[in-house]
């Protein structure tokens, strides 16, 4: 079977064929990538501290106090759920499984018809999600509720870039509405909603279409949530927001390093391209590049290829974000020259990668005239990807020197007896613990 007979083929399946097998291939590459963490369970900071203690403590009340100046809705009812429906020794496996789960339910969302205004093959719909599996960044995002967040808000993206006359479900509303009040990044997507309902009154119809009534819900959503989010957020203190030239410095390399230059050269290659090539001329080519796809994109359709673009400046302002919560972060974000066992693994080397994937994707066919040369072009960036993700494909466990099912034996006891009054489960990183104590009252000598 040649690459169009594959075109062909996935073209001939039904939405939920094609959604379907999508979901489960994604689901098993990151299965396997953190194969390892399901050997060696444990939990990870605000997993354990946050949503397991909050959800063992003070149950859905949790909802409505704020942690780091954000609620984690999702996160706090996800964890609740399992805390309710299995025992705590499989507390770190079912989240895993149900983080990834979701997380491959996302990633599939491309597959969707209402997405070939982006990218009209179905074939390539399906590659994207499987390469948004390989993004680097995943060893701290994935499988955890404590970096859910970042998922969610690429879903909500998402949502934002469905044509603007398709109407979303009451899922999807109720979904959107959970995630505003789960993390404070998703007010860069306010411009993105507003576009839509823009697009939709352009014809100059006077009645308020069911598209707009709930964009129009989301919007006010998303503002209320934001204001909630400034007035509850908690310590952290500004970023390096007068250093400006800091600022353009970690913009230029975040766009350069993850957008361009990441999804073809991989680890190894770009970091040596980094060490060797001058900085300004490293930025150079990028921008080059960047400025070549973006001819391309609108090549294509002038509005789609906008709403893409804006789609892509609103993911930017993300990082832009980031460096004024974040104290410092600019920093972290502007380094060229990287030690890629602890930089590409940490999550800011994520924020951006899930948009490199469509930018490209989306850039390909826009270089490619033809389907055949635009299959080609789109193969050879799905091997070039999956090649470079190579060295980071499998995640390693949290550590070895600790094992769940021993440490959470007092917690449990606890929980269901009273005995002892105080439980103290260590959890990773090394100084966190869950300091659980006890509701029952004078059962435990």
């Amino acid at each position: 079977m040649n690459l169009n007979q594959c075109g062909v083929f996935f073209q001939s399946l039904s939405e939920k064929a094609r959604f379907g097998i999508s979901t489960i291939i994604c689901f098993a590459v990151l299965m396997f990538r953190l194969k390892e963490r399901l050997i060696h369970p444990h939990l990870w900071a605000e997993d354990g501290v946050l949503f397991l203690l909050g959800g063992l403590q003070k149950g859905l009340l949790g909802l409505f106090e704020p942690y780091g100046g954000y609620y984690h809705s999702v996160s706090k009812i996800l964890s609740y759920g399992l805390i309710q429906l299995f025992d705590l020794t499989w507390f770190p496996v079912a989240t895993i499984i149900l983080c990834l789960g979701l997380t491959s339910f996302i990633y599939s969302t491309v597959t969707l018809s209402a997405y070939r205004w982006l990218l009209p093959s179905d074939g390539v719909r399906i590659l994207t999600a499987i390469l948004l599996c390989l993004t680097p960044g995943s060893s701290e995002v994935l499988g955890n509720f404590t970096n859910l967040h970042w998922i969610l808000y690429f879903y909500l993206w998402l949502l934002a870039m469905k044509p603007a006359e398709k109407s979303f479900s009451i899922p999807e509303v109720l979904c959107a509405f959970l995630i505003c009040f789960s993390t404070g990044e998703v007010v860069v997507l306010l411009p993105l909603f507003l576009w839509r309902i823009y697009q939709q009154r352009r014809g100059g119809s006077k009645r308020l279409l069911p598209s707009s009534r709930s964009d129009i819900a989301i919007v006010i959503t998303l503002v209320f949530s934001t204001l909630l989010n400034v007035v509850q957020r908690e310590g952290g203190g500004p970023g390096v927001v007068h250093q400006f030239d800091a600022i353009g410095h970690a913009l230029m390399t975040t766009v350069s390093q993850q957008m361009i230059y990441f999804p073809w050269m991989g680890q190894e290659v770009l970091n040596t391209w980094s060490r060797l090539m001058n900085r300004w001329y490293y930025y150079l080519w990028a921008f080059v590049i960047l400025g070549i796809l973006i001819k391309q994109i609108l090549y294509m359709d002038k509005q789609s290829g906008w709403t893409f673009l804006l789609g892509l400046s609103c993911a930017l302002g993300v990082p832009m974000l980031t460096f004024v919560v974040r104290p410092d972060s600019a920093h972290v974000y502007a380094r060229v020259k990287l030690n890629f066992i602890d930089d590409m693994n940490f999550r800011y080397y994520f924020v951006m990668a899930p948009f490199a994937v469509l930018l490209w994707s989306v850039g390909i066919q826009g270089l490619a005239r033809n389907n055949r040369f635009y299959w080609i072009f789109a193969s050879l960036f799905g091997v070039a990807y999956i090649s470079g993700s190579r060295n980071d494909f499998y995640i390693s466990p949290l550590g070895l020197d600790r094992m769940w099912v021993q440490d959470v034996v007092p917690l449990i006891s606890s929980v269901k007896t009273g005995c002892p009054k105080q439980a103290v489960v260590p959890i990773y990183p090394n100084g966190w613990v869950i300091d659980y104590h006890s509701k029952f009252e004078n059962i435990c000598p």
